[in-house]
């Protein structure tokens, strides 16, 4: 019995293919037969797929399958009414759609697809959008790199309300500065920043307290700014404060409180925090 329905499934499986090529060899040159052919090699090929799970199914050996324009469908669908969403001024699912695209949480990882996405997003006025196209353009991201398209998002999302916008560009006037002024301008960007918790702000602005860069050299203020950060779940901020613990730097030494710390930050996959809960 099982042998009849193999051969049976074998047989359409073979007759399809045929089809499938008898069809291809029609002449294009009118349109209801391009018409025909699109159909037919459709059904054939859906056909095809059915059997090709069955013999799968029945003898226990994976079968290559064609990919389903189900799943472009869907996608489709789904970004559609994404921006639908945009349009009324709801952006949630657009930020969602654009996050997991760009990092392949769930679909497909697509960064130029993620970009042209956020880039709807940003003309239709969305701080976090704005923010993120500015960031594609900086790091060339889905799109071909240009630092002065990423200072004009920066820019525009800042005066949106980003607080990621404002951090970037503190970022992008002290790695590009010329002067003390350029200094002074990232340092007031990075506090804009903070005043909204961002923790990239809070943990830059610690960095340069601990160094003593554009401010006067504070420990306690650096370890403070250290833990703001740390507790927004800053990975590095986190093995900062677990090291100005151990070694008493800006704050009372307190192993346990440490080990704390540098545990949370190993687990994420810091190296060094690793490295110093083995030695000690």
């Amino acid at each position: 019995m099982r042998k009849r329905r193999m051969q049976r499934m074998r047989q359409v499986l073979l007759t399809a293919r045929w089809k499938r090529g008898r069809v291809r060899r029609r002449p294009k040159n009118t349109p209801q037969t391009r018409g025909h052919q699109t159909g037919t090699s459709i059904r054939n090929r859906v056909q095809v797929d059915r059997v090709r799970r069955s013999v799968s199914i029945l003898t226990g050996h994976p079968t290559r399958t064609r990919r389903s324009n189900l799943v472009t469908d869907r996608t489709h669908a789904v970004m559609d009414s994404a921006i639908r969403l945009a349009e009324r001024g709801r952006f949630a699912a657009l930020r969602s759609l654009v996050d997991k695209l760009r990092a392949g949480d769930g679909v497909r990882r697509n960064a130029g697809r993620a970009f042209r996405l956020a880039l709807k997003g940003a003309e239709l006025g969305d701080a976090y959008l704005t923010w993120y196209v500015g960031d594609a353009y900086e790091n060339g991201e889905g799109t071909v790199a240009s630092l002065a398209e990423a200072r004009r998002y920066y820019e525009h999302a800042m005066a949106l309300g980003s607080p990621e916008a404002a951090t970037a560009l503190g970022v992008y006037w002290w790695t590009h500065a010329r002067s003390s002024r350029d200094r002074k301008r990232a340092l007031s960007l990075y506090r804009k920043a903070a005043t909204q918790s961002e923790p990239h702000a809070l943990h830059n602005l610690g960095v340069c307290y601990s160094t003593g860069n554009g401010v006067r050299r504070s420990f306690t203020t650096a370890y403070r700014y250290f833990l703001k950060a740390a507790k927004k779940g800053h990975l590095e901020a986190q093995f900062k404060v677990g090291w100005c613990l151990l070694y008493g730097e800006g704050v009372r030494t307190d192993p346990k409180k440490a080990r704390t710390w540098l545990r949370t930050a190993a687990r994420q996959g810091h190296r060094e925090a690793d490295k110093l809960l083995k030695s000690g």
